[in-house]
């Protein structure tokens, strides 16, 4: 079970990354490059899929993609926003901006999968996904009280 919580954070930090770059034609996976049963691998980025790989996502896999998809364009609009900014101040509270918007992300996305988990049964994966995502929610507070002070 914590195998494959860490192997779920791995992808999350992957896709993190992944999202913060415009994708190439390169980086669009072939059809191929999907599972057959639907789900993709660790290694196919969920916001890079076709059309048709996307209608052929497993529920849990749809709610991640809708969630890094969100994550992307508000990180983007927030790169955008860096460069007309010559202010060296607020160009940092804008990459914290960016850290707090991926942080929340890693937390909708242990939320999503602690929720289906729990649905199909996985009650100690649950738990793992719960704990961890409270642990990332107490991080984001405690950042933005230092930032008050």
């Amino acid at each position: 079970m914590k195998t494959c919580i860490l192997v779920m954070l791995a992808i999350i930090c992957l896709a993190g990354w992944s999202g913060a770059v415009e994708p190439t034609p390169e980086a669009v996976p072939d059809a191929q490059d999907v599972a057959e049963d639907v789900n993709p691998s660790p290694a196919v980025s969920l916001t890079t899929l076709s059309a048709e790989q996307v209608a052929r996502l497993s529920p849990l896999h749809s709610e991640m993609r809708t969630i890094l998809l969100s994550e992307q364009a508000d990180v983007l609009a927030l790169t955008a926003r860096m460069a007309d900014i010559p202010d060296r101040i607020a160009v940092l509270e804008l990459q914290r901006q960016i850290t707090d918007r991926k942080t929340r992300t890693q937390i909708e996305l242990l939320a999503v999968q602690g929720r289906y988990a729990r649905q199909e049964g996985r009650v100690e994966q649950a738990d793992e996904a719960e704990k961890a995502a409270a642990s990332l929610s107490e991080q984001l507070e405690v950042r933005a009280i230092e930032r008050e002070e």
